[in-house]
């Protein structure tokens, strides 16, 4: 038994360990050479992958763009418009404003006149 272990000892320190047998070099290769397919395969579709998504992002990105421009737009046109509105609004209450003095300055008037004509009459009747 003793003598068994050092056989095998000397069999490891002082031979060469014995050659892997064909079959298992030519199934590593095999291996080898499938996962050089398979890391081809997966950089492929993963530069695919990526050149979709930046195509996407920039499509995306676009479209972003040409509608903040386009919301940009109609917010310009709806503030003009709310000026507009404003304006004529004021021009309105200035018109309406101005027709409520002219009567209100009418009504004066008349009533002037009636006070004075009663004034008149009062004096007139006194004499």
């Amino acid at each position: 038994n003793k003598q068994q272990q050092q056989q095998q000892q000397s069999l490891y320190l002082d031979d060469k360990p014995p050659p892997i047998p064909i079959e298992i070099l030519q199934q590593l290769q095999s291996s080898l050479n499938n996962v050089n397919i398979t890391n081809a395969t997966a950089t492929a579709a993963s530069t695919s992958t990526n050149n979709n998504v930046n195509s996407n992002t920039k499509r995306n990105k676009n479209h972003f763009n040409n509608r903040n421009d386009q919301i940009n737009h109609e917010s310009t046109l709806l503030f003009q418009a709310i000026q507009q509105y404003e304006h004529k609004q004021q021009q309105n209450n200035n018109n309406q404003t101005q027709a409520t003095t002219n009567i209100i300055m009418d009504e004066s008037e008349l009533l002037h006149q009636q006070v004075f004509e009663n004034e008149t009459g009062f004096l007139n009747q006194s004499n």
